[in-house]
């Protein structure tokens, strides 16, 4: 069920709602149209969502980031697999020049 919050809070348009209600019910609080309660609720609300959207986003980069890492480090790795399986090709090739 957390994953799914999360991920949903994540998206832009959540953001934007979101960014949206909360400035709408400031305005209206300030105006007197709704009471000072109500404008304070959702103003907290808009605040631990806003929480939770820039944690979420910090998660994903950080995720992508070790990702990243993760894909040079087996690309740096291959190429050293591959060095070394090229210089055992040489070897067995001048063995086998040798013994003709």
């Amino acid at each position: 069920m957390s994953d799914i919050i999360q991920n949903s809070a994540a998206q832009l348009k959540v953001a934007a709602t979101v960014s949206a209600a909360t400035v709408t019910t400031g305005i209206s609080t300030f105006l007197e149209v709704v009471t000072p309660i109500i404008g304070f609720i959702a103003s907290l609300t808009g605040l631990c969502l806003s929480i939770i959207i820039i944690y979420n986003a910090i998660r994903k980069d950080k995720r992508e980031t070790r990702l990243l890492e993760l894909k040079e480090k087996e690309h740096i790795e291959g190429q050293e697999d591959l060095s070394e399986l090229n210089d055992r090709i040489e070897e067995l090739e001048k063995e086998l020049s040798k013994t003709k």
